[in-house]
């Protein structure tokens, strides 16, 4: 049993951003842009991620509303797709 004082260590060390979403000045300077560079610290090297809303809004200190309706901005700006779940167990669509 682990104590309640240790927490997981964070291994992100970095994220990598489209170089378009920075220049985008529709979303320059915007709660998006800080939620795609958090969304896209957790991609792997395909660029395919499964966290969660609930994640990316305790990483922000916002809400997953907040999350959901920035996640929508990027979604029709095309800076994030629905993929197909790689297997049965997985839990995201992201």
């Amino acid at each position: 049993m682990r104590p309640d004082d240790i927490k997981p260590k964070d291994l992100r060390k970095y994220s990598i951003l489209p170089f378009n979403a920075v220049m985008d000045k529709r979303i320059n300077r915007t709660r998006a842009l800080h939620v795609l560079a958090a969304l896209c610290s957790y991609v792997d090297r395909n660029g395919v991620t499964f966290v969660s809303q609930d994640r990316l809004a305790a990483d922000l200190g916002i809400s997953r509303q907040a999350v959901s309706k920035q996640m929508r901005v990027l979604f029709d700006l095309g800076y994030w797709v629905y993929a197909k779940k790689r297997y049965k167990l997985s839990k995201g669509h992201i």
